[in-house]
C-alpha cells in the first residue's frame, strides 16, 4: 500500500475586508482550524478591527483603519463596536442622522 506524499490540511486565515491582505503569521501556526481562531488572533494580537457581527462584515488590518468620520489615523474601535474613530471623534453619535449642510445663496 502506498500513500500520497502530500496531506491537505484545511485552515483559516484572516483577510482584511478593505484591502484583501491575508494574515499568514500566527506565531507558531500557519492558520486555525476554525475561522473564529483566526479572527480572534488578529484582533487581539495584531490590533485589527472587527465589527461585532458574525461572520464579521468588517475586518480591518491596521493599515486600513481610518476614522469613519474624517478619515484620519491612528484610530481605535468606537464604543458602538461597528466603527473605528480618531481621538477627536470618540464621542461621535453614529445613530444620529447627519445634519444637512446649509448652502449660502448668492444675492
Amino acid at each position: 500500500m502506498t500513500h500520497s506524499p502530500f496531506h491537505e490540511v484545511p485552515m483559516f486565515q484572516a483577510r482584511c475586508t478593505s484591502c484583501g491582505y491575508i494574515e499568514t503569521d500566527y506565531d507558531e501556526f500557519g492558520g486555525f482550524s476554525e475561522p473564529e481562531g483566526a479572527v480572534e488572533f488578529v484582533t487581539e494580537v495584531r490590533a485589527w478591527h472587527r465589527s461585532d457581527d458574525w461572520p464579521p462584515s468588517e475586518l480591518l488590518c491596521v493599515a486600513c483603519q481610518k476614522c469613519a468620520v474624517c478619515g484620519a489615523d491612528p484610530c481605535y474601535p468606537h464604543d458602538d463596536g461597528q466603527h473605528v474613530v480618531c481621538e477627536q471623534h470618540e464621542d461621535h453619535d453614529f445613530d444620529k442622522p447627519a445634519r444637512p449642510q446649509l448652502r449660502s445663496v448668492p444675492s
